[in-house]
């Protein structure tokens, strides 16, 4: 298998796992900038909020959040290998726009070093492939996968949507707290000690159809049809709830979040912990003269074969 190809489908795999943990999508290039309001898409949840100090907790931790741009995280995924096995990143996440610069490990078979870093910017996203790897394909170390070209040039939009919503998702701690807030049997579970902090830990559960009908956000960034065509495509995975897990520290922000919910393959849980919140990360593409562009190495690889 052409080297390029090898080492961006495992890539894919890994991105598309990604994706599928992603909540439920409530941005677009039109809303990126609700990251900072996605309070707003829990108004219910505020409404109750009075007589719950669960929910008055979630509400603060969420506005809080809207405060920042940018955060440090580790966070292991585990899922079935259908849905891209174990995985483990760590690095910097920006939610406002969407950009993280990791490093990856655990990802499945791909040609891939066992540590890679991994760069999402502008709705593409950058594999390193290694020096070993860069030696079979003329000196360029990283893999370039842009998904809104792959969108344009064969007319599959939804493809470039799943992929920017899913990880929009997971870069937006506020998207996860929004959720939470949306439970309707939220808890306090007491009060625990995560890495060296101490913090309040609150959990409850969301049944996808409950997470689409209370998200406001997701209303205004859908026409109904959009909207029926979503919920049509989230039946057909199977994933019916969501178990959500908060601890907060005495700064009302999240020091670890865990998501876990059960699919026709198996069961998918993600962990995050979360360090040195900020007003943005310094995140960068790397250099064009390094980089292979997969798609346009797959559209090249097809006009030739059509020639001959």
């Amino acid at each position: 298998m052409n080297p390029i190809r090898k080492t961006a489908l495992g890539a894919t795999s890994l991105a598309l796992a990604l994706a599928l943990t992603g909540c439920t999508g409530d941005e677009d290039d039109k809303g990126s900038a609700k990251a900072e309001g996605s309070a707003a898409a829990s108004k219910p949840a505020e409404d109750r909020a009075q007589g719950s100090p669960a929910l008055q907790a979630m509400t603060a931790a969420n506005q809080r959040v809207a405060e920042f741009q940018s955060a440090k995280v580790k966070m292991t995924m585990k899922s079935p290998e259908e849905l891209g096995g174990n995985v483990d990143l760590s690095g910097v996440m920006q939610w406002n726009p969407t950009a993280m610069d990791v490093t990856m490990s655990g990802a499945p078979e791909s040609g891939m070093p066992q540590e890679t870093r991994l760069v999402w910017l502008d709705n593409v996203m950058y594999i390193d492939a290694g020096e070993e790897m860069a030696a079979e394909m003329d000196g360029k170390q990283w893999v370039k996968l842009d998904f809104a070209a792959l969108a344009e040039e064969s007319g599959n939009e939804q493809l470039a949507s799943a992929m920017t919503r899913g990880m929009q998702d997971q870069q937006n701690p506020a998207q996860q707290l929004a959720m939470l807030l949306n439970s309707p049997n939220i808890e306090h579970r007491g009060e625990e000690t995560i890495d060296g902090q101490k913090t309040q830990h609150y959990s409850g559960t969301l049944t996808v159809e409950e997470a689409l009908e209370a998200n406001e956000a997701l209303s205004e960034a859908f026409t109904e049809e959009e909207r029926e065509q979503l919920w049509a495509n989230v039946e057909k995975t199977g994933v019916e709830n969501y178990e959500i897990a908060v601890w907060v520290n005495e700064d009302d922000l999240p020091v670890r979040m865990d998501m876990k919910t059960t699919t026709p393959q198996g069961v998918v849980e993600v962990t995050q912990h979360l360090s040195d919140f900020g007003d943005g990360a310094d995140i960068t593409a790397p250099p064009a003269g390094e980089t292979a562009d997969f798609f346009q190495e797959l559209k090249e690889a097809a006009e030739e074969e059509g020639a001959a």
